[in-house]
């Protein structure tokens, strides 16, 4: 155990069980063994290696990469101009900026704000217990979470079982998983695709398609440029728009208007609560129904194109 602090020295070395009582400053790499222990904040030119069961009880700032091996520990905050990981079961208690990437190992955990300047990754099981900010993509596998908003350069990607608390703002596109979750709404510059029960909490922009898996759910309007495609026994709980075609799978359900400029199908026991208009074919199977108006500027049923509001009432079934 050395009691004090360490400081002005070009790099630092902790062998296994060692012990600082003060502050580590170094101008090069530092790096702790296994099972040590500083008692405040380290500070270093280059490097920063924690070994696996080490702590530091402060922050951690760095010219280079930070690295927590397995069940490690930094009860500050992280701020690292290269790349930040937190191994299997490692918890920083305070939020991590970085200026490349930062990787979280299985079950590991984040207990403030990410900001990176590249990809952020989260294991299985692993937390963000707040926002996160990535200059490229970001990447949840299996049920992990993040508890705050998502802003990414790039492209989304929400792993099977797992939730953003907040919304998710995307430079590319968003994909959700099996049963993941997004609890607030999505705007993406690209596609949005979910698979089979996932659920977006609120509504969903895109500068592409939207994509929505079997048994899926969106709470709030869908906006997409491209084409639109409701899964089957898929809920929209209110209005779509879209810039291509929509379709509408069997025993799904928009429960407000529908506005397409391709077509419109309506598959086996669909419905629509609202109105459609389509700047091409309605096509309505006999099962399915339309509760409001049905306005298609191709249907050949009268001139003007405008179809009373019944099942299989409009274009080809």
């Amino acid at each position: 155990k050395l009691s004090g602090s360490v400081s002005n020295v070009r790099c630092v070395i902790l062998n296994q069980g060692a012990e600082v009582s003060g502050k580590i400053s170094a101008n090069n790499n530092v790096s702790l063994g296994r099972q040590t222990k500083v008692q405040d904040e380290v500070d270093a030119g280059g490097d920063v290696t924690i070994e696996q069961g080490s702590t530091v009880e402060s922050g951690v700032t760095s010219g280079g990469v930070v690295s927590l091996s397995k069940n490690s520990k930094i009860q500050g905050t992280v701020d690292a101009d290269s790349s930040v990981t937190v191994e299997q079961g490692s918890t920083v208690e305070g939020g991590v900026t970085s200026g490349g990437t930062v990787s979280l190992g299985k079950n590991a955990k984040i207990q403030g704000t990410v900001d990176a300047g590249s990809s952020v990754t989260l294991e299985q099981g692993s937390t963000v217990e707040s926002g996160v900010t990535s200059g490229g993509s970001v990447s949840l596998g299996k049920n992990a979470k993040i508890q705050g908003v998502v802003n990414a350069g790039v492209d989304v990607t929400i792993d099977q079982g797992s939730t953003v608390e907040g919304g998710v703002t995307s430079g590319g596109s968003v994909s959700l998983g099996k049963n993941a979750k997004i609890q607030s709404a999505v705007d993406a510059t690209n596609d949005v695709t979910t698979e089979q029960g996932a659920t977006v909490e609120s509504s969903v922009t895109s500068g592409g398609s939207v994509s929505l898996g079997k048994n899926g759910k969106i709470q709030g309007i869908v906006d997409a440029d491209g084409n639109v495609t409701i899964g089957q026994g898929s809920t929209v709980e209110d209005s779509v728009t879209s810039g291509g075609s929509v379709l509408i799978d069997k025993n799904s359900k928009v429960q407000s208007a529908v506005d397409s400029e391709q077509s419109v199908t309506l598959r086996q026991n669909s419905t629509v609560e609202g109105d459609v208009t389509a700047g091409g074919d309605i096509s309505v199977a006999p099962s399915a129904k339309i509760e409001g108006e049905a306005k298609s500027n191709t249907n050949s049923d009268n001139e003007s194109g405008d179809c009373p509001g019944n099942s299989g009432s409009a274009g080809n079934s």
